[in-house]
Parts: C-alpha cells; sequence; structure tokens
C-alpha cells in the first residue's frame, strides 16, 4: 500500500502528465492524409493585388502553411512553392494570414496541420467569388443545366476560397441542378449534404443569410413532399356589408426554381385594400405556404391585383382580406 502523502501526490502527477501529452500534441504537426478534417475558410479578404501584375486570368500560386489549432495560418510556416509572378506574392501572403480557416480535426481534437493549398487568381474587377457564381447557376438551375454545373465547379475551385455558408449554397444549388437534370440519386446526396452542413452552422450559432434559410427550408420541405392546403376564396378579416371582389390579377409566373424542385401548392397572403381598391403598401404578409420559394410570386401577385372595394352602409372602406394564390407549372 502506497503511503499516504504518496496517495495525495498521485493525482497530480496523472494530471500533469495528461497536460504534457496533451502540450505534445497540440505541438505535432499533421498531414492531410492524417486528419478526419480539413480546414474550410470561414472568413477574410478578398485578395487584393498590384494592378497589371497578373498577365492572364486564372493563373495560380501554390502556397504552403500550418494551420495552428485555431485555424490560424501560422505567420512563419507561410511559403510560396509556385507562383507565376513575385509581385503577387506579398498580396497573397497578406491575404491568408488575414484569414480564420476552421481548425483541422484529427479524432476529435483540433490539431495543426501542415498543407499546400493552390490559389486560383483572376483579375482584379472581375467580380470573380463563389457566391456570385452560385447566384448565376442558381438563374440557370431550371433549363440550362450543364451552364449551371461549370458555374458550380468554378465556384467549388480553391480560388473561391470558399465559406461554409457559401458551400452550403453550392451544395444545395447543385442538388437543385442535378435533380432537374435527371441525376436524381446525385441530386439527393448533394442536398442532403448541403442541409446538413447547414443544419451544424445553425447548431454552432452562425447568423446566415436570410435568402440562404429560406432556400434550405425550401429544398428540406420539398425533400419532405410537403404540400399546401389554402383556402379557396377571398377572406375578408373584419366586416363589410359587401365584401371586395377581384377586378384583375397578373398571370401567375411559377418560379424556375420550384419548377426544378417539383415545388408546388398554395399560398395564402394578407393584405389590406384601400377605398380605391388598391392594396396597401407594406400591408401584404404571407400567412400559410408550403415553402418559401412561392412566396415571393404570391404576394407579387396579389400586390398588382385590383379589387372592387368592400363596402360598408354604402360607403367603400379599407378592409383586411386574406386570398390564396395557388402557383403550379
Amino acid at each position: 500500500m502506497l503511503p499516504k502523502r504518496l496517495l495525495l501526490l498521485a493525482g497530480p502527477v496523472l494530471l500533469a502528465a495528461a497536460l504534457r501529452a496533451q502540450a505534445a500534441s497540440d505541438t505535432a504537426v499533421h498531414f492531410p492524409g492524417d486528419v478526419d478534417q480539413m480546414p474550410r475558410r470561414v472568413s477574410g479578404p478578398t485578395l487584393d493585388y498590384p494592378r497589371g501584375a497578373l498577365k492572364a486570368d486564372g493563373e495560380r500560386v501554390l502556397v504552403e502553411v500550418v494551420f495552428d489549432t485555431m485555424g490560424r495560418v501560422e505567420p512563419a510556416t507561410f511559403r510560396i512553392v509556385q507562383s507565376p509572378d513575385s509581385a503577387l506574392n506579398a498580396s497573397v501572403r497578406a491575404t491568408m494570414l488575414a484569414t480564420v480557416y476552421s481548425p483541422a480535426i484529427r479524432d476529435g481534437h483540433r490539431v495543426r496541420l501542415l498543407a499546400q493549398l493552390w490559389l486560383v487568381l483572376h483579375s482584379p474587377g472581375a467580380g470573380i467569388n463563389a457566391t456570385a457564381l452560385i447566384s448565376q447557376a442558381r438563374g440557370l438551375a431550371a433549363e440550362q443545366h450543364d451552364s449551371a454545373l461549370a458555374l458550380l465547379h468554378q465556384a467549388f475551385d480553391t480560388s473561391a476560397h470558399m465559406t461554409d455558408g457559401e458551400r452550403v449554397y453550392a451544395l444545395l444549388v447543385k442538388g437543385v441542378v442535378e435533380t432537374r437534370a435527371g441525376r436524381t440519386e446525385l441530386g439527393a446526396l448533394d442536398e442532403k449534404r448541403g442541409l446538413d452542413l447547414w443544419q451544424l452552422e445553425r447548431a454552432r450559432g452562425i447568423e446566415l443569410a436570410p435568402f440562404l434559410n429560406d432556400l434550405a427550408d425550401s429544398v428540406r420541405l420539398a425533400r419532405a413532399g410537403a404540400r399546401a392546403v389554402g383556402g379557396s376564396g377571398l377572406v375578408v378579416i373584419g366586416s363589410a356589408d359587401v365584401a371586395p371582389a377581384i377586378l384583375s390579377r397578373p398571370p401567375v409566373a411559377y418560379p424556375p426554381e420550384a419548377r426544378a424542385l417539383g415545388v408546388v401548392g398554395t399560398v395564402v397572403v394578407e393584405a389590406d385594400i384601400d377605398t380605391s381598391g388598391k392594396v396597401v403598401p407594406g400591408s401584404l404578409r404571407v400567412v400559410e405556404s408550403p415553402n418559401p420559394l412561392l412566396d415571393s410570386a404570391a404576394v407579387r401577385i396579389v400586390r398588382a391585383s385590383r379589387y372592387r372595394p368592400a363596402r360598408s352602409n354604402g360607403r367603400a372602406v379599407r378592409v383586411r382580406v386574406r386570398q390564396p394564390i395557388t402557383l403550379r407549372p
């Protein structure tokens, strides 16, 4: 049996050994094949380099860096391996050191990582960034599948230096395009990957753009097969002797992205109708919807509609109405 004094020391000694082991792990440098999760760009500036330094759009710079356990590039480890022009190197270094990445993960722990990255450069003012490329692809998703996929491939290129939010956006749009092109298995896989990353970002408390949350909700609901169950006609909220009636309504424009996802249904919109039969600006509100992709189209229809005003005691009065708008191909 150990003396009491040695028993008291055993705990601190074991703890110190564990801390030394952890410290050794923190200082060890790992390689891409050793880790479970590679660093991904979280935030940072766009590359700004001397005008005229880039001879051709799409030239590449190969850099070698060590990422620390917080996802930062360790300045002393930064090295340009290959570059088309040394005039670009200072700008590339400054951009990389100012960029924040998610740390590399091994066995559930953050670790240091030595890696080489290709950075594909574009001409200043070209407006090349991941979000712009993905948005262009999204606009082509309904019909021009090959063009949309080419834009997405460019967005996934290391030149775009995606954030996790942009990666969510790209995966969701890619899933929509692939599904529309008949590649349903690939589309379902990319949609799932995008939704999983979206949910992870939200669980981390990361604020994503409203349009991205709407798109993710749209894809999620479409995968679940959600359909709307709206009302069948104009409903007056309040009282009037004579209810308002629709005199004219613009044609229904079915959103191309809704077509790509196969989303149909009825959106219920509330709005105030004034004494001239026009919708009061700022009064529109979606109260029921199967999918956010349909909302803006329904709101535009109600906003542009014209009504015979409601009447009470023989006089035109302002009332609030609830109107279902059904959208399908």
